[in-house]
């Protein structure tokens, strides 16, 4: 039961998945639904602790939820004319990457996108990042 209570989530190295182990961190995408295995969502496995299991599988799904949501965001941007469609794909692959930058790079526009409610300034800013 000891056992138990000390297992965390960890990504898979030799289970079939196609990632390395890794952990996920609120600065990186690394581990964050980006891999792809036959031992579940994510392809994550139980470890040792539990706590950390936790709050690893929500970074995980945290990071996952968010890339989608930006990348539908910039992609309706582009499907109603406010990006070009190479400006969507470029700023697509760009959320892509497990680069930390990238990422609080878009959280800062779109934070300010959300107080402002301004689409132009939004586009603007993200035009400035491709």
């Amino acid at each position: 039961q000891q056992q138990q209570q000390q297992q965390q989530w960890e990504m898979p190295r030799a289970t079939g998945g196609s990632c390395a182990s890794r952990v996920s961190s609120p600065d990186s995408w690394i581990g964050w639904g980006s891999c792809s295995s036959n031992t579940g969502i994510g392809g994550v496995t139980r470890r040792a602790g539990a706590n950390a299991g936790k709050e690893a599988a929500f970074l995980q799904l945290n990071g996952f939820l968010f890339r989608s949501h930006a990348k539908s965001l910039v992609a309706a941007l582009a499907m109603e004319g406010w990006l070009e469609p190479w400006e969507g794909d470029r700023l697509k692959d760009s959320l892509s990457e497990e680069t930390p930058s990238i990422v609080r790079d878009f959280l800062a526009t779109y934070t300010r996108f959300m107080e402002t409610q301004d689409v132009q300034e939004f586009v603007s800013r993200l035009r400035k990042r491709i």
